[in-house]
Formats: C-alpha cells, structure tokens, sequence
C-alpha cells in the first residue's frame, strides 16, 4: 500500500513539526536558488525601499538570505501558517542579528562614553554578526559586508543606532480576514513563494458563496450575485486573489515548485485534463466570482534541474527538474464589498 502523503493543509500537522524539529531547513533546493530573479525583480522595481512578502517562511534560511537583498530588514515580512514557527524565526533573528546591548534595538550612547570604546564595541557586534549570518546561513553565495562606519557614530551626543528587524505573522493565507489583519492591501512589490504553494496545492478545495468579500473595482461581463449554495474551488485561485489584492500593479510574484504546472488559472494546454478539472467553476465566474487570470500574467517559466538525492549523481538517473515561475500583478483591481 502507498503510504499517505502528510498533512500538509494542517497547521497541527505544521506546529508539531516545527516543535519537534527546529533545525533550519529549505525545500527542494537551497535559498540563493532565487537569486537571480530576486535581483532582476528588484533591478526592475521603481520604488526605492519595496515591500516583500515573504509567504510559508518556515525554517528556511531564506527568510535571512533576503535581507542581503534590500536595504532595511524591516522589508521583509514572513509570514507562514504555524505559530510555532514564527515564535522560532523572531527569536532566531535576534539571536543572530543582535545588537551592541543585546536587545534588539540599539544601543544608547551617552555623552560621557568614550568614543573609541563605543566604536570597538559596534565593530565586534557587527563581527559577530557577520560570522554568525556565514555559519547559520552557509549555503548562500553572497557574503555579508559590515557596514562602513559613518561620521555620525564619531560625535559625542547621545544617539540611538537602530538595528531594525524583519517582520513576522502568522496568518492561514486561505482566509481574507486573516491575511488581512497582518498585511496591507497593494503593500507589496515582490512575493516570495519558495514551496508554499506546493503545500496549499495539497488542501481540500474550498467551499464558496456568493457574493465573495472581494470584486473588481471596474464592472466585470457578469454581475456580482447572491448564490447560496456553496461550490467547492482549488485553494490555489483563492491564494492568487488574496496575494493580489495585497501585491501592487506591476508587482512579482516568484515562486519555486516542483510542479511543472502549478498554477490552474494559467493558460495551459487544451489536453491537461488535471488543469481543466482544477479551473474555476463557470457557476461561480457568471455570479460575479473575481478570476485570478485577470490578476496575474505569466512573465517567465523555468525548469531547473533538481540536486541529486545524497548529494551524489547516479548514472542513467532520470532528470527530475524542479519549477522556477515568475507572475506579474496586473493594473486590474480589486476592490472589498
């Protein structure tokens, strides 16, 4: 008999996991795996200091590996399912990126403190800070650079050096409610989505009525109605709207999959049958049911072949590739009713 695949739609399923093992630990392949469309997304990004929304963080070291990439870690905001897991990352920052007075925040230099010490003293925590981010996250390819001392640390005023950190939530994705109690609706530019689609991919459909909390903000060929009877979607076109109304126009979001065909409200082939029986139901598209199509174009797909399993290649061993999808937010909006 085929074993059951785990849980994966279960945030018990998730916290259990966390708690009993904590170590770090990324899917598929390693977090400098989207570095090159992370770069190319930020290159392209007319905002000076972009949102990005970092979703299923879970232990990766991804959620470290980001802050190489943007100019403020508080940036960054991961968010994933189980409480459990986002407890461990804000403590796991802390402990890695802490500050010269070991809270967090900064460290308070009086008039009186002598200038050389309190310089000696910001150069061993961002030494420590340095070794500590190559050995935690050791698989990633940039290496980080202490920033240069500036004039300002010289004077003899008192002064507050912050030491910002990334944000942390929990929120179950699949309810508007939730996502929105701990995100902003158009507050991102880039959505980083290493395998936590494959995950929601793994839940039961979703029952919906109508009228859904969200519409277009512009008429739509059919008018919003009341339809009673709940009809059951794929998870994965309810994420799409949420993540859209969340994500600004032009807006990225990258995700990394082992699924060739992650995305059911992507055009695909007239012969994927598995597509075709996960679309959206025409019942709900005539009652006013927003399509996540209209929210999102696919700007880049591809393979990339996937890491041999122990580290160690095997001959005539079947090329396994893992997924690697680039969506853009289009200026469509979305509106709450």
């Amino acid at each position: 008999m085929v074993p059951s695949p785990p849980p994966f739609a279960s945030v018990d399923y998730w916290n259990a996991r966390f708690r009993s093992n904590p170590t770090a630990f990324d899917w598929l392949q390693p977090a400098s795996i989207l570095d090159a469309p992370l770069i190319a997304a930020l290159l392209d990004c007319p905002i000076q200091k972009p949102g990005i929304l970092h979703v299923g963080c879970g232990t990766s070291l991804l959620s470290y590996h980001l802050r190489e990439h943007v100019e403020t870690p508080g940036q960054i905001h991961n968010v994933d399912f189980s409480e459990e897991v986002i407890e461990l990352g804000k403590k796991q920052e802390r402990d890695i990126f802490k500050a010269p007075n070991r809270e967090g925040e900064g460290q308070i230099k009086s008039k009186s403190e002598d200038n050389d010490t309190a310089i000696q003293n910001e150069d061993i925590a961002e030494a420590n800070v340095t070794m500590k981010t190559h050995v935690d996250a050791g698989e990633c390819d940039n290496k980080a650079t202490p920033p240069s001392r500036s004039s300002s640390q010289t004077k003899s005023t008192s002064e507050i050096t912050p030491r910002p950190f990334m944000r942390w939530d929990t929120a179950n994705l699949l309810s508007l409610s939730s996502i929105l109690s701990v995100c902003k609706t158009s507050s991102y530019y880039l959505i980083v989505d290493k395998s936590c689609s494959d995950s929601i991919a793994c839940a039961e459909d979703v029952f919906i009525s109508l009228p859904y909390p969200l519409t277009f903000l512009y008429p739509s060929p059919y008018a919003p109605s009341n339809l009673l009877t709940p009809i059951p979607i794929h998870p994965l076109h309810i994420l799409a709207l949420h993540l859209g109304l969340v994500t600004q126009p032009g807006g990225r979001w990258i995700t990394f999959s082992y699924s060739n065909s992650r995305f059911p409200f992507l055009p695909s082939s007239p012969l994927d049958s598995e597509d075709l029986e996960d679309a959206i139901p025409d019942e709900l598209l005539m009652h006013g049911f927003p399509d996540p199509a209209e929210l999102w174009t696919l700007e880049r797909k591809e393979a990339v072949e996937a890491p041999p399993e122990g580290g160690t290649e095997v001959v005539h061993r079947p090329k396994v590739s893992h997924w690697l999808y680039v969506l853009v937010r289009t200026e469509r909006e979305l509106r709450m009713q």
